[in-house]
């Protein structure tokens, strides 16, 4: 997972590359064994798709074509339900029903089955990637995936986020952060630290404000991208 991650904030350091976004992309495909993925930002009022990237090369350029108000509004129910399941969800041709046009269209795109990544950010819902096809992962890959997808949607938003000097970690807040990265729950960083479990709190989300970021993992992707961590 750490070179997977190094390598997607080496791409990352080019914020203004979209080929650097969809490469990252694609690096995660091959390496969870998906067929391709695709990662779609929300315009405002989530009515619009305002920006998308795409693992398949022959794909990008289809996309605009198919993807109207009610195939939009489709694909935002879809992420929305799913987050209230969980941060990672697996779905299949079911999660469709009886709409033929979406499924038509993730017959085409190879998404009638696979993962599904939420991208919550403090605003709300922002987003969504989505991955193809049907690997056996553990646990603690889903887990790992989910970092890896919300490092990638930083990546192509950070036109928009906090640059780097922008935005500074106290000493103390760069001590929580590091544990965070590392994969410890605030009860573990508390005794590390020697302070408590609210205040491993406080800095988190003082962090979180720093860089408009929404949880946990969100930050942590977003300082790794900025070098920070």
């Amino acid at each position: 997972m750490l070179e997977l991650v190094r390598g997607l904030v080496d791409g990352a350091q080019r914020p203004s590359s979209r080929g650097a976004a969809e490469d990252a992309l694609a690096t995660i495909c091959d390496h969870y064994g998906f067929t391709s993925a695709v990662a779609f930002e929300y315009g405002p009022g989530l009515s619009t798709i305002s920006d998308l990237i795409d693992s398949d090369p022959d794909r990008r350029t289809r996309w605009p074509s198919v993807l109207d108000r009610h195939v939009v509004g489709r694909c935002v129910a879809l992420t929305r339900a799913l987050a209230q399941m969980s941060a990672v969800s697996r779905f299949d041709a079911t999660h469709f029903g009886d709409d033929k046009i979406c499924l038509e269209i993730a017959a085409e795109f190879d998404l009638l089955e696979g993962v599904v990544v939420p991208i919550l950010q403090r605003s709300g819902l922002s987003g969504v990637v989505k991955f193809g096809g049907a690997p056996t992962l553990r646990h603690t890959e889903l887990a790992s995936l989910h970092t890896a997808a919300y490092l990638m949607f930083t990546a192509l938003q950070s036109t928009r986020k906090a640059q780097k000097g922008e935005a500074h970690l106290t000493p103390r807040e760069m001590q929580v952060m590091e544990k965070a990265a590392l994969g410890h729950t605030t009860t573990e960083i508390a005794a590390m630290l020697g302070m408590s479990e609210r205040t491993v709190n406080q800095h988190t989300d003082n962090v979180a404000a720093k860089f408009g970021t929404r949880n946990r993992v969100h930050t942590v992707a977003n300082l790794v991208r900025l070098n920070l961590l």
